[in-house]
């Protein structure tokens, strides 16, 4: 009750304040038309929030082929997929998760499968920010661009 009078109705019970981050969050089964789509629609995002084209091409390009690879690994399985865009001042953040085979797309030092794991290891090489997190049986992928 405290902290209700105190700070606010808003603040309890955690007192975490409000993000000024502008939040997208885009869901779609891993094939290329909903890749295509959805790369689409994130450009549209970036631009529509006066995000810099080569960050928004850079952003594009990243998602196209990481979710190109997780459509290669998972030839045999249907896979769903969602990914989050974050955008502030500071930053362009873009979060992806899938139930596909449990690898790390963001691990440049694997073994080059094919010309589109070389792509993506070099992607990955190019000075964006990127982690790897498995949980849940998800892979969960997040790469962030200063702005």
């Amino acid at each position: 009750v405290v902290i209700a009078v105190k700070y606010g109705v808003k603040k309890y019970p955690f007192l975490i304040e409000e993000s000024k981050d502008i939040i997208y969050m885009h869901e779609f089964a891993v094939n290329e038309h909903d890749i295509v789509m959805l790369c689409e629609v994130v450009g549209k995002d970036l631009e529509a929030n006066g995000v810099d084209k080569s960050i928004t091409n850079k952003a594009q390009l990243m998602l196209e082929e990481t979710l190109l690879l997780v459509k290669e690994k998972n030839a045999e399985k249907m896979v769903l997929a969602d990914c989050t865009v974050m955008i502030n001042d500071e930053y362009v953040k873009i979060i992806t998760r899938d139930n596909g085979i449990i690898f790390d797309v963001t691990d440049t030092d694997k073994e080059v499968e094919s010309f589109g794991s070389y792509v993506t290891a070099r992607l990955m090489a190019a000075g964006q920010k990127n982690s790897y997190l498995t949980s849940i049986s998800f892979n969960r992928n997040s790469f962030t661009w200063d702005r």
